[in-house]
């Protein structure tokens, strides 16, 4: 797949490589000597924005315009919506178009 509006990259502690092809509406990664789509519903999503790679190997993607957050658990095939109501708007469980993940580890 060729990319098309990358946006955001993340590296996971095996050095795979994550990254939002917002134009393409998926997410890729890449390891050694090979690349693969990994969100298994790209229509799905759209313009995908942050990523973030947990040490279980799930991938949280902040949907841009689909105003949510969402998880792919390792080897699943459809992700679950961890916040958001696919709408935009100003209440608590609402974004509003820019969404971006960050990863803090304390270790």
């Amino acid at each position: 797949m060729a990319l098309k509006l990358p946006t955001y990259l993340f590296v996971d502690e095996n050095n795979s490589l994550y990254g939002s092809n917002s134009g393409q509406h998926s997410i890729l990664k890449w390891m050694i000597n090979q690349s693969e789509v990994v969100t298994g519903e790209t229509r799905r999503l759209t313009f995908p924005t942050g990523i973030i790679v947990d040490n279980f190997e799930s991938i949280y993607v902040a949907d841009r315009s689909n105003h949510r957050i969402v998880r792919w658990t390792r080897g699943a095939i459809n992700a679950t919506r961890i916040l958001g109501t696919n709408q935009h708007g100003n209440q608590s469980n609402q974004f509003n178009h820019r969404i971006q993940l960050f990863y803090l580890d304390f270790n």
